[in-house]
């Protein structure tokens, strides 16, 4: 496994946090890190700063993933057409846009974060870091 595929697969890691960060605000660790580093925003648009810990900068590196494959999920169209709209007790949600049933997976992650580390890396998508062995 080259250096390359070892760091998406890293990214791929680290965006799984940054999907429970971004749907599950009521966990703990989402509250705690919600109130030291985007207090009045949402995870997308938290910003980077100076003296920010490793960990929420590793969290952060790994955001460009989630832009990419995060999407709204209108729960029922035919609700806002309709007049009047009742009470229904739907919410909209986010889902994963590169897995069929719209859950986040490391696997569809990981093919996410190839591309972006090429275009940082400055290579394409097919070239290998380190020579592969059969």
């Amino acid at each position: 496994m080259g250096f390359r595929k070892l760091h998406a697969f890293n990214l791929a890691m680290l965006a799984k946090q940054d999907w429970r960060i971004l749907n599950n605000l009521d966990l703990l660790v989402s509250q705690i890190l919600k109130a030291r580093y985007f207090p009045n925003d949402e995870f997308l648009n938290a910003k980077k700063r100076s003296n920010i810990s490793f960990t929420w900068h590793s969290i952060l590196d790994a955001r460009p993933v989630i832009e990419r494959g995060v999407r709204w999920r209108i729960e029922d169209v035919d609700m806002i057409k309709s007049i009047p709209l009742g009470n229904y007790a739907l919410e909209d949600n986010r889902v994963w846009h590169f897995n069929k049933n719209g859950r986040f997976s490391v696997k569809s992650a990981y093919q996410v974060a190839l591309p972006i580390i090429a275009r940082e890396s400055g290579r394409e998508v097919g070239e290998s870091s380190a020579p592969t062995t059969g």
